[in-house]
């Protein structure tokens, strides 16, 4: 399971503070969305998607985590697929991880840098195979040499077709 806050850090532990109290809403979204994107299954604490939810100030999340969460569930390698980690590397203050099933492979990134910035990825051959890829969730084609990010964006790359 895979989660940013439940109710013991929200109450007793880690500041006793909502992941996006800690951390700011932009950077609470790109750690949601990593729970989401990764292998296991995503928890989401009550409130973390709204704060109205528990009285809290700030715009809600619900859209957001709604449309990484349809991506999850219509793309089957990131919902039933393996992941690598080890294996990939991107630079800039980048997380990323290969999830792979049978022959179908995508590629999360999630922006942990509040600036945009240009990422290069390390990958095994088995990915470097296609130079152009496709947002899932924007719908762009880019190229894994130079793969830009806005601030705490995230990406999931499939091989365009």
């Amino acid at each position: 399971m895979r989660w940013t806050a439940n109710h013991d850090t929200v109450s007793w532990t880690f500041l006793k503070k909502r992941t996006r109290d800690a951390y700011g809403p932009e950077r609470a979204r790109a750690m949601l969305a990593l729970c989401c994107l990764i292998d296991g299954v995503p928890m989401i604490y009550q409130g973390e998607e709204d704060p109205a939810v528990y009285g809290g100030k700030g715009e809600s999340d619900v859209d957001y985590i709604a449309k990484i969460v349809a991506c999850r569930k219509r793309l089957p390698v990131l919902l039933r697929g393996t992941a690598q980690y080890g294996t990939v590397r991107a630079s800039g203050g980048v997380f990323v991880c290969a999830r792979g099933l049978g022959t179908e492979a995508a590629l999360v990134l999630v922006s942990l840098c509040p600036e945009a910035i240009t990422s290069s990825l390390e990958l095994p051959a088995r990915h470097t195979s296609t130079d152009k890829w496709k947002d899932e969730l924007t719908g762009e084609i880019v190229e894994l040499a130079g793969v830009p990010l806005a601030g705490y964006q995230v990406r999931v790359l499939t091989r365009a077709r």
